[in-house]
């Protein structure tokens, strides 16, 4: 195998071997549902994957009306929020139950067939025996690349959509850009005992970074 990021690494490995990836796979699906009637048009399978990326942050759009009392003028405050987690526990759900929605124009055969709008919803059916995360720690800023040095709660297991997960591990990307940088690799052995793989140097802590990039 020629060399890649970790996670792009992970999933040819994984998918060297129908058993090995039968282990970790998942699939999402879309829903489209009428803004008029109500209606959901469609379910629709839409890919299946072995490595599940979850974004480091989101950009929200906050809306605030503000009055000008000496004028009597109303106008809109705009404001951009990243929103960021730090915890893959109480945020994992949020994304794998409704990881993005957005509004489009179809036709609607409840509404006589005409063009309404349509919420579309994408979300993930997560089926596997193995859970594999990878973290999008990079991001694009004035048009730079930038990495997100966010620390990460890991809790020892994680309950996602009824199923539980333990935490076996996660590889740690040192580096400030994606063409360059070192990988780090922690073995969980207890919530306060890992060990560390740095090349050849393995040693016992019980302490270690918390800036996962890809977890097991």
């Amino acid at each position: 195998l020629q060399q890649q990021d970790a996670g792009e690494f992970l999933i040819k490995v994984i998918e060297l071997s129908p058993e090995l990836k039968s282990l970790f796979e998942f699939e999402s699906f879309c829903t489209y549902q009428c803004q008029s009637c109500f209606d959901i048009d469609s379910q629709t399978f839409d890919h299946s994957g072995t490595v599940l990326p979850l974004k480091m942050k989101n950009e929200v759009i906050i809306e605030e009306k503000q009055v000008n009392e000496k004028q009597g003028k109303e106008w809109k405050k705009v404001t951009k929020v990243k929103k960021q987690f730090h915890s893959i526990g109480t945020t994992i759900a949020e994304i794998l139950e409704k990881n993005e929605d957005n509004v489009i124009k179809k036709d609607c055969s409840t509404c006589g067939g005409k063009k309404v709008n349509f919420k579309k919803e994408e979300a993930f059916d997560i089926t596997p025996k193995i859970l594999a995360l990878q973290l999008r720690r990079f991001g694009n800023e004035n048009e730079k690349i930038i990495k997100f040095h966010d620390v990460i709660e890991l809790e020892p297991e994680i309950t996602v959509k009824g199923k539980k997960f333990r935490l076996q591990g996660y590889i740690e990307h040192l580096g400030g850009t994606t063409a360059s940088g070192h990988y780090v690799s922690y073995l969980m052995h207890s919530e306060f005992e890992y060990t560390k793989c740095n090349d050849q140097v393995i040693t016992r802590s019980a302490n270690h970074s918390k800036k996962p990039y890809v977890i097991l």
